[in-house]
């Protein structure tokens, strides 16, 4: 909302003013249960408080008057840069999917992606619900490591690998190697 302000409100205004009291007339509401745009709304009260501070001004500077046309009201759409953004989130995302073991895909695909409960899956693949939930637990994991590195592939350098090594006088100990 402050981008908002800056980007489009009379120089004659505190942001900060108009961002605490759009939100206080929010809480003063009894219930909002009315709401079923909140960002518009929000952005309509703040256009309101504008328009009140700018009437009740002495003088009001002409680019102020100006800067009122521009405070078009913003919609519940998102803007280009979000649409390239959720694409891109959902193209690494199927990327990571695409990562995981075939099993573990196939039951996160049926489960999270198509919706099925844990009952319905584990009934499509002829699996207990307890290996479903395994499966999805595993899963999220997988997935968050992935997506945790930007969609990247760990390198193989940096996966520990256990090595059998001797000690001195002969005695295998396990280490991880280098």
């Amino acid at each position: 909302m402050r981008g908002w302000l800056a980007k489009y409100s009379a120089s004659a205004i505190n942001i900060d003013d108009i961002v605490q009291e759009s939100y206080a007339a929010i809480f003063d509401l009894a219930t909002v249960d009315h709401i079923r745009r909140p960002q518009a709304y929000l952005f309509e009260i703040a256009r309101s408080i504008i328009l009140q501070q700018l009437r009740r001004a002495r003088i009001v500077p002409i680019h102020s008057v100006a800067d009122v046309a521009l405070l078009d009201r913003p919609d519940d759409q998102p803007s280009p840069e979000d649409i390239v953004a959720g694409r891109q989130e959902l193209h690494q995302l199927a990327d990571a999917v695409a990562q995981l073991p075939p099993r573990c895909a196939e039951v996160f695909r049926l489960r999270k992606i198509d919706g099925l409960s844990q009952r319905d899956t584990a009934s499509a693949l002829g699996i207990s619900e307890n290996t479903v939930e395994k499966q999805i637990g595993k899963a999220i994991r997988v997935l968050s490591d992935i997506l945790g590195r930007g969609g990247k592939q760990r390198p193989d350098a940096s996966k520990a690998r256990k090595v059998n090594r001797k000690d001195n006088d002969g005695t295998p100990r396990d280490q991880f190697g280098d």
